[in-house]
């Protein structure tokens, strides 16, 4: 199995109603799948980036 990741956009609103957008990254490999909630991303290059520099390849989700 070639281990791959998945980005998971998540947005929220502020209480002055801003919207504020970040990437979490999936990882998934023979172990199984992990997604690490602290690690967020805010820019989706960085997060690709990130994945692949660890042996992941990078999938759309």
């Amino acid at each position: 199995m070639t281990p791959y990741a998945v980005f998971i956009p998540i947005q929220r609103r502020t209480r002055d109603h801003r919207v504020i957008q970040w990437w979490e990254c999936e990882l998934t490999d023979e172990r199984g799948s992990v997604r690490d909630p602290l690690h967020p991303f805010f820019s989706l290059d960085e997060a690709r980036n990130w994945a692949t520099s660890r042996g992941y390849e990078v999938r759309q989700g």
